[in-house]
C-alpha cells in the first residue's frame, strides 16, 4: 500500500469516525471512533487496547486477526498524538489483511491480553 491509498483510508476513516464524536473529544474516544469505522468498513469487530509492551521488544502497536475480529493493541505509555499514530500503522495492516513481522511481540502481547483468558488461547490467536 502506497502513502498515498494510506492517507487515504485514515481521511475516510476520520470522515466516518466525525459523524459520532461531539467535539472536544478525548484522544481514546477518538482512537475507538477510528476501530468502530474500520469495523464498519472490513465487515467485522475491530477492538481497540491499550497495554504496555516490555521493554525488551521494539514493538508499540500490534494488530491480532482472530478470525471473526481483529484486536488492535497500542502501547499505554506514551503520548496519545504517538498512540494516534500507531493506531493509523495498525489499521493500515487491517486494511492490507496482515499482521505484519513481529514474532517477538506475539507472546508479550499473548500475556498482556490475558484479563482471565487462557494465555496459550491468546497466543495461538497471535501467532495466526
Amino acid at each position: 500500500m502506497t502513502t498515498k491509498a494510506m492517507k487515504s483510508l485514515l481521511t475516510a476513516l476520520a470522515r466516518e469516525a466525525s459523524k459520532s464524536l461531539r467535539r472536544p473529544a478525548e484522544p481514546a474516544a477518538v482512537m475507538r471512533e477510528f476501530c468502530r469505522a474500520m469495523s464498519v468498513r472490513v465487515g467485522h469487530p475491530v477492538q481497540l487496547v491499550f497495554r504496555s509492551f516490555p521493554a525488551d521488544i521494539p514493538v508499540s502497536g500490534l494488530r491480532l486477526d482472530c478470525g471473526d475480529h481483529s484486536i488492535i493493541v497500542v502501547e499505554e505509555a506514551t503520548v496519545p498524538e504517538a498512540q494516534l499514530v500507531i493506531l493509523g500503522h495498525e489499521l493500515w495492516h487491517e486494511e492490507c489483511g496482515h499482521c505484519g513481522a513481529h514474532d517477538a511481540a506475539s507472546p508479550a502481547a499473548a500475556r498482556a491480553l490475558t484479563d482471565g483468558r487462557s494465555p496459550d488461547a491468546v497466543r495461538r490467536a497471535a501467532e495466526q
